[in-house]
Formats: C-alpha cells, sequence, structure tokens
C-alpha cells in the first residue's frame, strides 16, 4: 500500500496529526490567558523574613472557575529570596488552578530586597520581600 510522504519522511496522517496538536494547544492557551481577568495576592501587602526561613503565600486568580493558565512564580533577585510554585508536599494545599488558588513558597536566602511576582494568564501581582540577617 502507498502512503502519501512529505519532503522529510514523514506520512501525512502524522503530519495532520502533529499541526492538528500543535493547533489544540495554542488555542487553549490563548483562551486560558484571554479568560483571567486578575491575580491577586491574599491577606498580604508585603512581606519580611528572616534569612533562612520560609513562608507559604497565596495568589487568588478571577474568574476562579478557570483552569490551566499556566502561572509561574518569579524572583527579581534569586540571591536574596527564591520563589516556587506549589507546596512541596509540606501541607495540606497545593496549587489547585480549578478553584483559582496559586500557592507558592517564599525562601529567604540573605538580607536584601526582592521582588516576588505570580503570573496568571498575561496577569501579573508582585509584592515586596525584604529578607533581614539571621539574629543568631
Amino acid at each position: 500500500m502507498n502512503t502519501l510522504k512529505t519532503k522529510n519522511g514523514l506520512s501525512r496522517a502524522t503530519f495532520m496529526f502533529v499541526v492538528l496538536i500543535f493547533i489544540l494547544g495554542s488555542c487553549s492557551k490563548w483562551s486560558a490567558n484571554r479568560n483571567v481577568e486578575s491575580v491577586t495576592f491574599q491577606d498580604v501587602s508585603s512581606l519580611t523574613l528572616i534569612e533562612g526561613s520560609s513562608k507559604y503565600l497565596c495568589a487568588k486568580v478571577l474568574p476562579d472557575n478557570i483552569s490551566g493558565f499556566g502561572g509561574g512564580w518569579t524572583s527579581s533577585d534569586v540571591d536574596v529570596a527564591i520563589a516556587k510554585s506549589g507546596n512541596d508536599g509540606l501541607i495540606d494545599y497545593a496549587e489547585k488552578p480549578e478553584d483559582g488558588v496559586i500557592l507558592g513558597k517564599i525562601t529567604a536566602v540573605k538580607a536584601g530586597i526582592a521582588i516576588i511576582t505570580v503570573r496568571a494568564g498575561n496577569k501579573t501581582a508582585s509584592i515586596v520581600v525584604t529578607v533581614v540577617a539571621n539574629p543568631d
């Protein structure tokens, strides 16, 4: 049986499947980004930590019924504070996009100031984290 092949040897069916997956992936990302209205930190406007300590922060995404919005956490200075998604299984709470809450772990590395940013879709929220020297 003869199968139509593209120039690089892929069958036409394989090529069309790859194109379809690419299109579907692009559309779902676009629609999730388009639907995020806002992301805000819950119950905190700034944060002070002692070197070596950590704190979990929650960010609320609206509307709270969307999922797959591609959230993430970043730090302006990883030498001062590290921001990481999730909870490392240490507390009974996890990143839950289905109800619009993103959990992040902030770890103080050394004294200084860093800006922690959380992203959901195409929206961001930032908070200033001040790390103070450990008095010990």
